[in-house]
């Protein structure tokens, strides 16, 4: 895991430029050798693991497989003011962000054409989770914060979500729908 030498904030290993403040980062030299024997492959930073780890020793992230919600469950988020859908229903763990080509930073829910640049949306803002038959949104030290019905959520701390929630990543306003 590499740190911000500007605010101290973690950043993923390989990443050339900090998430929040675009710094350049100094390269990495030092590679990590793979576990050996059955591994698991950390969804958030790419990192192997042995079979069984509940969570990812580089930037704790859940790793017990997860499978995607029961019709009943499924979910979508709706961008309140162009009306785009974005349906949540084919994976378990989606990040929320904004594209950057320049940073390899690709989310799962792209909020860029919706006007997430410019509403100080980040790469990697939120993350959206399936687990034990409910959802949760996770702040992930965004800059410009996560709002659950007018709520700001501590970053890192996953807050569960229901039909109707309202969820605001910095000023771009979503509603969350599950069907």
């Amino acid at each position: 895991m590499q740190i911000c030498p500007q605010y101290n904030n973690r950043i993923l290993d390989g990443t050339a430029f900090c998430d929040n403040c675009s710094a350049a980062l100094p390269p990495q030299s030092v590679a990590t050798p793979e576990p050996e024997g059955a591994t698991v492959k950390c969804s958030t930073c790419g990192a192997l693991h042995n079979l069984g780890e509940p969570f990812c020793d580089n930037c704790g992230a859940y790793l017990q497989p997860l499978s995607p919600p029961p019709p009943g469950l499924r979910a979508r988020l709706v961008v309140v003011r162009t009306g785009a859908h974005f349906d949540l229903s084919d994976k378990p763990d989606i990040l929320v962000g904004r594209e950057d080509l320049i940073s390899g930073v690709f989310p799962d829910v792209d909020l860029m054409p919706h006007g997430g640049g410019e509403c100080g949306v980040g790469r990697r803002h939120a993350r959206l989770t399936f687990r034990d038959g409910r959802w949760l949104i996770e702040d992930l030290n965004s800059t410009n914060f996560t709002f659950v019905n007018n709520q700001k959520l501590s970053p890192g701390v996953p807050q569960p979500l229901n039909s109707g929630d309202q969820i605001r990543l910095a000023r771009v306003l979503l509603t969350f729908h599950t069907y």
